[in-house]
């Protein structure tokens, strides 16, 4: 009978040994550091989990530098179908990991396993939600969740 002591030893020993290189930034099609390495902990342990480059100002700027030149100079921008199958592949590779990063997620923020599960669950649905949103033309005009129904902010009341 699995008890939630039980369920966290087992949690706990497939995460033991976690810690390895720090994680970077993903900028530009290349990994970038800023020097910074933080710690991530357990909050109910204490634990290092992981260590992470913590970028600054100067990964934020390269970040959206990086962003626009994409948006200004490839056809990212003119092609829904590109955005939303990498929506699609991303949810897809959530899924498949979900496990491995449901676990993560319950050890950095101390949270139970099956809440976490259920939040990287509601993660890939929301990404499947914005990849089927992105094939949807409406003019820059904002969708509502409702089937047949167009926000129009043109015709928005200001507060």
């Amino acid at each position: 009978m699995r008890t939630p002591h039980s369920e966290r030893n087992t949690l706990e020993g497939e995460v033991a040994g976690a810690v390895g290189e720090p994680a970077l930034q993903w900028i530009g099609g290349v990994w970038v550091g800023s020097g910074q390495v933080e710690e991530s902990l357990n909050p109910s342990t204490g634990e290092v989990l992981g260590t992470y480059d913590s970028g600054g100002v100067e990964q934020a700027q390269a970040a959206v530098a990086a962003a626009r030149n994409v948006f200004d100079n490839t056809d990212w921008s003119l092609t829904p179908e590109v955005r939303s199958r990498a929506l699609m592949e991303m949810a897809e590779r959530l899924e498949a990991r979900k496990h491995e990063v449901a676990l993560m997620r319950a050890h950095e923020n101390g949270k139970r396993f099956v809440e976490t599960t259920w939040e990287v669950g509601a993660a890939a649905t929301m990404l499947r939600h914005s990849a089927a949103s992105a094939l949807v033309h409406t003019n820059g005009r904002a969708t509502s969740n409702t089937p047949g129904m167009l926000i129009d902010p043109s015709r928005s009341r200001r507060l």
